[in-house]
């Protein structure tokens, strides 16, 4: 019995180091301390810059000039979860546009993917076509006019049907509803832009902040080292308790 007992003190000790399935959970970040590295990675596919060290993300990118070949349409800055959501999940996150007027072209983004599923809702500026806007990109566009330089973009899944929102004042606004989103999904962060027919491609300067992600079970998700000790500690101490009331009798 003592053997059994430390075994479990052990086994619960291990729990502190391992990232597990996590179920009907609440995260959010406020980015006070950063990027959380440990659940999102960050990659450019071009001269777009991110600073985490003022409370949130912000992505800046110059104006540059581009050659006719060799270089990529679009010019991002991609902050992309490590972990996956299972099940019906809550997606909310603040965006800020800091060098205002968004510039033709530029979106910010939050997008969903999976083997078998892609979507993209954007706030942009199309000044040629649809101006200042919220649309869903999948295929086709699904548009509605934006008026404010800051908001908060929001997609939830019920079973398989997915629907976008965008929040500038105090009510949501839905702009699409989607259907067949199944699989465990990843999302991302984006700030980019388009080039233009001249191969120039414009400056942007936008920002997250107060992410929240809601879902029944998130899958590769790290919590907080403060967390997962309070974890194992705990059931340490659940063990050492067993631990003595067995040597004990």
């Amino acid at each position: 019995m003592y053997r059994k007992s430390l075994l479990c003190s052990v086994f619960a000790g291990l729990l502190v180091f391992l990232p597990l399935p996590v179920s009907a959970v609440t995260v959010s970040w406020d980015f006070s301390g950063g990027l959380d590295t440990k659940n999102f990675t960050y990659t450019t596919n071009s001269n777009v810059s991110l600073s985490d060290t003022a409370g949130e993300l912000q992505l800046t990118k110059p104006a540059e000039w581009y050659p006719q070949s060799g270089s990529p349409s679009v010019q991002g800055g991609f902050i992309t979860s490590k972990f996956y959501l299972n099940g019906n999940f809550d997606i909310q996150v603040d965006y800020k546009i800091k060098e205002t007027p968004l510039a033709h072209g530029v979106q910010i983004q939050l997008e969903l993917y999976s083997p078998s599923y892609y979507s993209y809702l954007v706030r942009s500026n199309e000044d040629l076509s649809h101006a200042q806007n919220y649309h869903i990109w999948k295929t086709y566009i699904y548009g509605t006019t934006a008026a404010g330089n800051q908001g908060t973009m929001r997609v939830v899944r019920t079973d398989s049907d997915v629907t976008f929102y965008y929040k500038e004042s105090n009510d949501w606004t839905t702009i699409w509803k989607d259907s067949n989103c199944t699989g465990d999904i990843r999302f991302s962060l984006q700030g980019q832009d388009n080039y233009n027919i001249d191969h120039t491609a414009d400056a942007f300067n936008v920002s997250f902040d107060n992410l929240q992600v809601k879902a029944d079970k998130l899958v590769g998700y790290v919590p907080l080292p403060g967390g997962l000790l309070l974890l194992g500690t705990g059931l340490l101490g659940l063990g050492a308790v067993g631990l003595r009331q067995r040597t004990r009798s």
